[in-house]
């Protein structure tokens, strides 16, 4: 039998919190620390794979097949 994943919810509380907090602290957030707490509360979450640039665009062009590329973590939303 097959064990099914079940995708993490995210957590839009605590990485307010984390915001509101390093922007206490510091008055100034970095987009690097923006990225690693939307990482940490599961607002993104990796893409299988990596990076394909059949399908995905990178703004910069830096980016190679397979590095790691992210999207939004969308489970906590109602399908219609």
């Amino acid at each position: 039998m097959a064990e099914e994943t079940k995708k993490k919810m995210p957590d839009w509380k605590g990485f307010g919190q984390a915001i509101m907090e390093e922007w206490w602290m510091h008055g100034d957030i970095e987009a690097s620390e923006k990225f690693d707490l939307a990482r940490r509360f599961n607002i993104l979450e990796p893409i299988p794979g990596g990076f394909d640039p059949e399908s995905h665009y990178d703004e910069t062009g830096e980016a190679e097949p397979g590095d790691p590329w992210y999207q939004f973590n969308r489970a906590d939303e109602q399908s219609t």
